[in-house]
């Protein structure tokens, strides 16, 4: 056996033996899967997001979506989140409803459309509210106009395929599932091997036949083992628990695996990253506090980007873990194909490349 199976085999039993480690890798996704699901999953309420793609200054457009929100006020359980573009530069993200007014909208007594798009699936959910905006439409048409058809809804564009999941839930499970890979991967062990290094833990590996090369290789590769056979586990099995319907399918799964595994192994490279530039442990302890908060909020794991700011959804969508989870998400749909990944798995490769080639040079065993 070469050294770097050996050392991976060590590795991979010293991680299995280490409750903590076990407790954040395996325990808590579970746990915090049953509680957001208990929480967000049910069809109790709906708050439907719809993008309002026209110029503010328009003030039939202010009526219409002030008639909506009248609208949606009256029916129990339902609540709206109207976003306001100038222009939209692609299709809706998933879970999005957009309404795109022509420039003169209500300008003239001339026939004026407004475009539905609807990003992902139809479900239930938006299913019943583009029943509700054809409905407000006809009854805005006959408020401005008495009899005349002159505001109609235009489906020409709505060419979203039937629902074939539980839209929050499958939703969260890939949420969750890219939480753990960047948890475990960056955050979990960094400040244990900085404090480790800081201690002198790690000065008697100098004396091993072995080059820093062997080490970085087989920690990474040992903990990529682990990661991606729980991470396929936990998002098959609790798609299949809660229901979610996501398609199998042998491009999907491939498609999954590979990219789970790409994910793991830039992440863990961030991780090694951290260890190789970081001297002190409460260092490590601040700046993993400042990095991860923003990764869990503005990553689009569990809380939808796409009902922030504009601005903020600017920043977050330049984040390599909101294209990894939301490359994740796009595996399951049912008209995936694998040209779509393409700027997620060479992201995911430099990523992975540059930080291994930094750790080789710069890692050391001890605080010099």
């Amino acid at each position: 056996m070469s050294i770097i199976s050996i050392l991976t085999w060590i590795e991979i039993k010293a991680y299995l033996r280490n409750w903590a480690a076990i407790f954040w890798t395996f325990t808590y996704p579970v746990a915090l899967l049953i509680l957001l699901s208990l929480i967000f999953g049910g069809d109790n309420g709906y708050t439907a997001r719809v993008e309002i793609v026209s110029d503010k200054n328009n003030s039939v457009v202010q009526e219409y979506v002030n008639a909506l929100h009248d609208r949606v006020d009256m029916v129990p359980g339902l609540e709206v989140n109207t976003i306001w573009l100038e222009q939209a530069s692609k299709a809706p993200d998933p879970g999005i409803i957009r309404l795109t007014f022509t420039s003169d909208f209500g300008q003239h007594s001339v026939p004026s459309s407004l475009s539905l798009e609807v990003g992902g699936e139809i479900d239930a959910n938006n299913g019943g509210m583009i029943s509700l905006l054809g409905e407000l439409t006809e009854v805005f048409n006959r408020v401005k106009t008495g009899a005349d058809q002159q505001f109609y809804l235009d489906y020409s564009k709505m060419a979203s395929a039937p629902s074939t999941s539980n839209n929050y839930n499958a939703f969260l499970i890939s949420g969750l599932t890219a939480l753990t890979v960047v948890s475990t991967a960056m955050f979990g062990f960094t400040t244990v091997l900085v404090e480790m290094r800081q201690n002198g833990a790690l000065k008697m590996f100098q004396i091993f036949p072995m080059q820093k090369a062997h080490f970085i290789s087989s920690f990474v590769l040992s903990r990529a083992l682990v990661l991606t056979i729980f991470c396929v586990a936990f998002f098959y099995i609790a798609n299949a628990i809660l229901g979610t319907g996501i398609p199998i399918t042998l491009k999907s799964v491939s498609g999954f695996i590979v990219l789970l595994m790409l994910g793991v192994l830039a992440f863990l490279s961030v991780g090694l990253l951290f260890v190789s530039v970081i001297k002190k442990g409460a260092t490590a302890v601040a700046i993993i506090n400042i990095i991860n908060l923003p990764v869990i909020f503005l990553s689009d794991l569990f809380i939808p980007v796409a009902t922030m700011p504009a601005f903020i959804r600017d920043v977050a969508e330049l984040s390599p873990v909101y294209l990894f989870v939301n490359a994740m998400r796009s595996v399951t749909q049912p008209d995936f194909v694998l040209s779509a990944l393409t700027t997620t798995v060479l992201t995911l490769i430099v990523i992975s490349a540059l930080s291994l080639l930094i750790s080789a040079k710069s890692f050391q065993w001890r605080t010099v």
